[in-house]
């Protein structure tokens, strides 16, 4: 009886320790992304939205992309923010099951009006001939040749996107848009632009101006 006892408990005892080491390693924590590399994707954040411009009422369900003090607000997708000649150069795309955002598309050309770094369906790819920073993983910042900041994304939540940066294109070439914090400049000149609230239009860049309409998105 006591070496049968005996076996009971150690069988009993092994029991719990390979449950306990199962329990363990379920609750291991996954690791942390690899900011490193020049592909990924970006999370979305639980951030607040920034201040909208006056007048600006986001309709229920609607998405924002923050443009330096612009916004382009959408209910209908795939929704393209900013067009360069007859490219999309930030377009976004909602999940209908989710009601997540992902960029779909996003170009950015450096100072020899070649693509220096992209978002392709919620996929980033930056250039190895340029520098890149990832803060965190919903942030993107990449810098040109010259190591000016030609790019910021920065995935707010699941409901809105912030973007700054230098936008080229070989189309506009030499008018270049320069987004900050505190409004877009058009080069060469003085133009500024700011404060613009755009619901389910795109902001239209050309050689002579910067304007507001409506882009047909791609089919397929």
């Amino acid at each position: 009886m006591l070496v049968l006892v005996g076996i009971s408990f150690v069988t009993f005892g092994s029991i719990i320790g390979l449950v306990g080491a199962f329990q363990m390693d379920a609750k291991k924590p996954s690791p942390p992304p690899d900011l490193s590399k020049n592909e990924g994707v970006l999370v979305p954040a639980e951030q607040q939205m920034p201040p909208l411009p006056p007048h600006c009422d986001l309709p229920q369900g609607a998405v924002a992309v923050f443009l330096g003090t612009d916004v382009a607000w959408a209910t209908r997708f795939p929704y393209v923010a900013l067009q360069a000649a007859k490219d999309e150069m930030l377009t976004i795309e909602k999940d209908p099951a989710s009601g997540e955002i992902s960029i779909a598309t996003l170009r950015i050309y450096g100072a020899d009006n070649k693509v220096i770094a992209s978002i392709r369906d919620g996929e980033f790819w930056v250039s190895g001939a340029v520098r890149k920073k990832r803060p965190d993983a919903s942030t993107l910042i990449v810098y040109d040749e010259k190591d000016a900041e030609v790019l910021r994304v920065v995935y707010l939540n699941r409901r809105a996107i912030v973007v700054t940066g230098i936008f080229r294109h070989p189309d506009i070439s030499p008018r270049t848009y320069v987004v900050t914090r505190e409004g877009t400049k058009i080069l060469p000149g003085q133009g500024e632009v700011g404060g613009n609230c755009l619901g389910n239009g795109s902001f239209l860049l050309d050689r002579n101006a910067f304007g507001i309409g409506i882009v047909q998105p791609r089919k397929g």
